[in-house]
């Protein structure tokens, strides 16, 4: 699957992952069709909140 990888400041690819994997009985997966981004996005773009480096998961989506 296709993921955004933040790779550093200024610096985000799309690259293909590993697809999800149920591993216990409660796990699910679910498909998205949309995402987005807002404004504290930006942070972690420029680099001001550094705990997201090579940060490749989803922090929100449209329901």
């Amino acid at each position: 699957m296709k993921a955004v990888v933040y790779n550093g400041p200024k610096d985000v690819s799309v690259n293909t992952i590993d697809d999800p994997k149920i591993e216990k009985q409660t796990d699910v997966i679910i498909r998205l069709t949309t995402t987005n981004i807002c404004g504290s996005d930006l942070h972690m773009y420029e680099s001001r909140i550094r705990k997201f480096l090579n940060f490749d998961r989803a922090l929100r989506f449209c329901a």
